[in-house]
């Protein structure tokens, strides 16, 4: 049986190359030696350089069989022979660019793409997720790493893992891959034709930061008085039952619906409020919506019981002074907003104004502090004039 040499591939290269002498046989005899030659059988036959010497000798990948024949100088022959077994134990270079004219081995070379350049050896690519979509989806190669090896590619394929596990498509590139919200690490492997590997990986990091929307309610314009504004909603249940609505394609944060501010216009007949309410999705982005509220009295102030009626008294120099028929008036009044001490009664002729009819109809005037107005008749009655008797 012969002895086996096993060595591996010489680097970047598909075969092996012996450099030296010691695979050359020595040898003697009584005559003397006419040659020493060599011959190959197996997965190499060719010579590379010359048969007499196995310096600079290539061997490809696989067994080959190593024969020396010795001549002497009368034609007699010996021969002795050795396996040399060659093994394909260099990985295939991830990042090389194998069509560089100066270095196709180089792993860093500018024009090669590695797991390590595609994020800047960060380890990580930071991406937000598409508009409307519940993931971020690659549109092109530039995560598809370049590959070459010595001996000749068999694949280059992914695999997931973490938050996306599903290839879309083929394994075989990253363009067209979504990735779920979440951190997924994209593992390369690289096999070559000798079953040789080398992988390489990296992290997708997709943010959500598309925020929801929101619409509120359809504004209030019907509420009379202040005190009459519907407090605000307290819950997102609340919201929508009145009319409101929220979405985001990752969800909704229901708990996180809340009411921002409330302001005023600061004006009055009407008061114009506006509520903004905010809520957020599920990762925390938010948004906003307002709701206003006017606040308009359009209802006038309501006087109840008789006309009424005042005697008037005589005053000075045989005048009659009109009486003041406001406080009467106001026992008589009520208003949906305004109370009663601030409703503004006004009467027409003014009291204190002289009469000389028997009697004299007074309008009084009651106005609410949006100025919508009603009014009443009383009567002024003049009594009597008594009668004098004049003694001469």
């Amino acid at each position: 049986n012969n002895s086996t040499v096993q060595v591996a591939t010489t680097e970047h290269q598909n075969y092996y190359e012996h450099v030296g002498r010691s695979w050359n046989i020595t040898a003697n005899d009584n005559v003397g030696i006419a040659s020493i030659v060599y011959t190959l059988s197996g997965v190499t036959q060719d010579i590379t350089i010359s048969d007499t010497t196995l310096n600079g000798q290539r061997f490809n990948i696989g067994t080959t069989t190593v024969t020396w024949i010795v001549t002497d100088d009368t034609g007699l022959t010996s021969e002795c022979s050795f396996n040399v077994l060659v093994t394909d134990d260099e990985p295939p270079c991830i990042g090389c660019d194998s069509i560089d004219p100066v270095d196709p081995f180089n792993p860093t070379d500018p024009d090669g793409i590695s797991c390590a350049s595609i994020t800047s050896n960060s380890g990580i690519i930071n991406v937000n997720t598409a508009p409307g979509q519940t993931y971020y989806q690659h549109t092109d190669n530039s995560w598809n790493i370049t590959v070459n090896d010595n001996t000749g590619i068999a694949s280059v394929v992914y695999t997931l893992s973490g938050v996306t596990t599903v290839v879309n498509g083929s394994n075989e590139t990253l363009n067209g891959q979504r990735f779920n919200i979440g951190l997924t690490t994209v593992t390369w492997t690289v096999t070559d034709i000798y079953g040789v590997q080398s992988e390489c990986e990296f992290n997708v990091n997709v943010t959500d930061i598309e925020p929801p929307t929101i619409s509120c309610p359809s504004a209030i314009s019907n509420i009379a008085c202040i005190d009459d504004v519907p407090p605000a909603y307290a819950t997102y249940a609340l919201f929508a039952a009145a009319g409101g609505s929220a979405y985001d394609v990752n969800g909704i944060d229901e708990s996180s619906f809340a009411l921002l501010s409330q302001t005023s216009d600061g004006n009055t007949c009407p008061e114009v409020l506006t509520r903004t309410y905010q809520i957020a999705d599920i990762a925390g982005n938010t948004q906003t919506c307002t709701q206003t509220i006017t606040v308009r009295d359009t209802i006038a102030p309501l006087i109840t019981g008789a006309q009424p009626t005042l005697n008037v008294g005589q005053g000075q120099n045989c005048q009659f002074p009109l009486p003041d028929f406001t406080s009467v008036v106001r026992a008589m009044s009520e208003d949906n907003c305004t109370s009663n001490g601030d409703l503004y009664i006004e009467q027409v002729p003014q009291a204190n104004t002289t009469i000389i009819t028997s009697n004299t109809d007074v309008t009084i005037f009651v106005s609410d502090a949006c100025g919508n107005t009603s009014r009443i008749i009383g009567h002024a009655v003049v009594p009597q004039p008594l009668e004098h008797t004049v003694s001469f």
